[in-house]
């Protein structure tokens, strides 16, 4: 099967790292740098080191890191900027790097109400930080106390509702008609996995991966083909020494198995002809890009992931899947 490539969202936060670990064509990058990429200028000094350093990445868009003193004047020229794609919405403390990001969603009204006029997609990471929530209802709060007010307040604000992983989530998304990013690894996985046979530091991710039931639910929203839903890998390439860490940072590596595994999972259910939606097509009509001239093709043929990859001297980063046969290879 053939299909073009747009991948929302991918986490390459150490441009040293990302060399060699996946060739895309068109990749969103994310902000949570330390320190963080706050401004257009500091987007395209990021943007230049990643062409330097990785001449596969294709068309990286930047993202800004949405804080509370945005300069308006990068907001208002932000769309004369074509590799501009979003700024990203972290609730302090809710992921990695996200200590510089928001405490009170109010201190954000009058920057999201010149998004709203200049038409700047707002991505948010949905978890809230309120005390005392459970982790596993973290994305649901969000949603109830946080994002329903963001809608209210500017019903013509474009969201995307990044890397859900609840059925909550995907009701709210067809209800209010916003749009949300999956993941690979909240298709393929529940909290159960996390902990067979042991604890798998690997599989540790925020948002935490979730109930079976809703990992049926993001299955079908995938597959459904509705223009609301299409990837965003969350790819995070953290080293094993900083998984298997006292900190244990959070994310997965799926860069490498991404394509694969969701492929894999749409044959499953029968759905191979809205895979490019999904992947693709979906996302593009979102930001309004061109759909890539050029096509991937995925070959139905098993291989084995590797335990590992190397992508510094004697430093080892685990991919998801690793040692595990997939059905579908990328030629």
């Amino acid at each position: 099967t053939t299909l073009r490539f747009f991948q929302a969202e991918d986490g390459i936060r150490d441009v040293e790292r990302s060399r060699g670990l996946g060739d895309v064509y068109k990749r969103q990058v994310m902000p949570n740098l330390t320190p963080p990429i706050t401004t257009i200028d500091k987007a395209i000094n990021y943007r230049k080191r990643i062409l330097n350093l990785d001449t596969h990445n294709g068309k990286p868009l930047m993202t800004l890191y949405f804080h509370k003193e945005l300069k308006e004047e990068d907001l208002r020229n932000f769309k004369k900027h074509s590799f501009m794609g979003g700024i990203k919405y972290y609730p302090k403390n809710a992921t990695t790097n996200s200590q510089f990001g928001i405490e009170n969603i109010k201190d954000c009204y009058p920057i999201f109400k010149i998004m709203e006029e200049e038409s700047i997609p707002l991505l948010i990471h949905g978890e809230s930080i309120k005390f005392g929530v459970d982790i596993f209802d973290k994305e649901a709060t969000f949603i109830e106390e946080e994002l329903i007010k963001i809608i209210k307040a500017f019903p013509n604000l474009r969201i995307v509702l990044e890397h859900i992983t609840t059925k909550k989530a995907v009701d709210f998304v067809l209800t209010h008609n916003i749009h949300a990013t999956i993941t690979p690894h909240h298709l393929l996985l529940d909290r159960n996995d996390i902990f067979k046979g042991g604890i798998n530091p690997h599989l540790y991710c925020l948002p935490i991966l979730k109930r079976n039931t809703d990992k049926f639910s993001l299955i079908y929203a995938a597959i459904s083909g509705k223009s609301n839903f299409f990837l965003g890998t969350d790819n995070a390439p953290h080293l094993e020494e900083n998984k298997l860490s006292s900190c244990g940072c959070a994310g997965i590596f799926n860069s490498p198995v991404a394509i694969e595994i969701v492929t894999q999972i749409f044959e499953e259910n029968d759905t191979l002809h809205t895979l490019e939606k999904f992947i693709s097509t979906n996302g593009c009509d979102f930001y309004n890009l061109p759909y890539n001239a050029d096509y991937i093709t995925l070959k139905k043929e098993k291989w084995c992931v590797p335990d590992a990859y190397y992508p510094l001297e004697n430093k080892r980063i685990i991919p998801l899947y690793a040692g595990k046969d997939i059905n579908w290879k990328i030629l």
